[in-house]
């Protein structure tokens, strides 16, 4: 089997360019490329998150920015110099942001005031990558102090510390039901931790270098990590903590990782840009970039049309993909210097690209993205009903159905929401919501068709319901 080489490096050293409050909203506009909407910088950029809403990104340098994504107005909420940030973060409901900083502190923000909530200190070195628990409850900070502290987001009350690693901890992340936690370090090892007892689960070994990079694939089974000088991207089961496949390119450096939303495909970019199936580690395809050029960041749109991918190269573009057959579909050009990150809005409509001239520019995507052909997904709240005391699945209907049936659920606690139809072998077909949403009722209809509207066969289906209070699946009949 083949293997593959990563290290997903976050980090961006951007050249300084300071741009007077006065005038920040003409030089949002100023001599703009032709495809490019917005224009932001703020000097030495480390990090860069949208809002679950995609309705702001915050910028992280020498301090902490909010811009408006519409509009591009700036809401400066710390701008020392001393303790710059590096991580940044925003809670699954959007309300506030959470940012490490190299003065050994978190620091929450909210988002609609701009004002600082809490300053959260126990760690004693740099907090270099800082992660929220999918229901928006827990807060856990990365530190090179060796440990990892998991917060309690609302109040900021330390809740516990992890330790176990030899060295820093590079990245921590989140598996998509909030159980698990993941920890890398420059040890070469791996740390998964039980949210809810801060125990320590497993150590996973292989690497043989700095762990900079753990991403859960979108279903929770599979982990992915990225070794810094050991040249592999390692894919472990997160049930037993057993190593599933190693991936060597045998010297050829890899900067970037990123799972597909279906979890099926993995990106990687390096001096080659490689797209591999997850299942058997085998090469799908390769993506041409210029000769003795680099891709330092890769990313799949939300909506999984899209892959975009950034570096090097004689035009510093950006270059966007088909991520169903790899075809080039365009190159944005705008940076004068290498492309060190790139992220798409939730909504699949933007693309922010940061590079080392001292800018992030804002990307339409409107014109690569096609619309699905399927009957949109209507979300209906019955808002007559009174807020649920409990969340679940309720039994969709009709059920057997043979066209298409209402699927229902109930929120008692607002926050991030998962809806997928599953096939009998776990494998996902549809999602029907991602977002966040209030407590109360929901209905959904589901026409049995898949994300690109191709209508499925006849057979037993799985729904699977991902809520701030846990997770619950139904089971679905569709008879043609």
């Amino acid at each position: 089997m083949k293997k593959m080489q990563s290290c997903n490096v976050a980090l961006l050293f951007v050249c300084v360019l300071f741009v007077q409050t006065s005038v920040a909203q003409e030089y949002t506009r100023w001599s703009l490329p032709e495809e490019a909407k917005t224009r932001l910088g703020e000097g030495s950029i480390t990090d860069i998150a949208y809002s679950p809403d995609g309705a702001w990104i915050a910028v992280a340098s020498s301090g902490i920015w909010l811009y408006d994504r519409h509009t591009g107005a700036e809401i400066v909420l710390h701008a020392e110099h001393a303790g710059g940030a590096s991580p940044v973060a925003f809670s699954p409901d959007g309300k506030t942001l959470a940012s490490g900083h190299e003065d050994d502190t978190v620091r929450l923000w909210e988002v609609d005031t701009g004002q600082l909530r809490a300053t959260l200190e126990g760690h004693t070195d740099w907090v270099n990558s800082i992660a929220f628990s999918p229901n928006g409850y827990i807060l856990a900070s990365g530190s090179y102090d060796g440990t990892v502290r998991l917060w309690e987001a609302s109040s900021g009350q330390s809740l516990a510390i992890l330790d176990g690693h030899t060295g820093g901890v590079y990245s921590v992340a989140f598996s998509p039901d909030g159980k698990t936690l993941a920890s890398g370090s420059p040890s070469g090892t791996i740390q998964l931790w039980e949210v809810s007892t801060g125990q320590q689960m497993a150590t996973l070994k292989g690497h043989r270098s700095d762990v900079y990079s753990v991403a859960f694939s979108p279903d929770g089974k599979t982990l992915a990590s990225g070794g810094a000088q050991d040249y592999t991207i390692r894919l472990w089961e997160v049930s037993t903590g057993q190593q599933m496949a190693t991936i060597d390119l045998e010297g050829w450096p890899i900067f970037s990782v990123a799972f597909s939303p279906d979890g099926q495909t993995l990106a990687s970019g390096g001096s080659q840009l490689l797209l591999w199936d997850v299942d058997t580690g085998q090469i799908l395809s390769i993506l041409a970039i210029p000769e003795e050029s680099y891709v330092y960041s890769v990313a799949f749109s939300p909506d999984g049309q899209l892959l975009a991918s950034g570096g090097t190269g004689n035009d510093y573009g950006i270059r966007l993909w088909s991520a169903d057959t790899g075809q080039l579909l365009a190159i944005l050009e705008g940076h004068t210097e290498p492309v060190l990150s790139v992220a798409f809005s939730p909504d699949s409509q933007l693309l922010a690209s940061a590079s080392w001239d001292g800018t992030i520019l804002l990307w339409d995507m409107s014109p690569y993205i096609t619309p699905p052909t399927s009957t949109p997904t209507h979300i209906a709240e019955v808002s007559s009903q009174p807020v649920p005391t409990t969340s679940g699945l309720d039994p969709n209907f009709p059920n057997p159905f043979n066209a298409s049936t209402q699927i229902a659920y109930r929120l008692a606690t607002p926050g991030l929401v998962r809806l997928e139809i599953y096939n009998v072998l776990g494998q996902p077909v549809r999602t029907l919501a991602n977002q966040f949403q209030l407590a109360g009722f929901y209905q959904v209809r589901w026409d049995a068709r898949d994300q690109r509207g191709t209508p499925l066969a006849a057979g037993v289906y799985l729904t699977r319901l991902l809520h701030p209070d846990g997770a619950q699946t139904r089971r679905l009949l569709y008879l043609k």
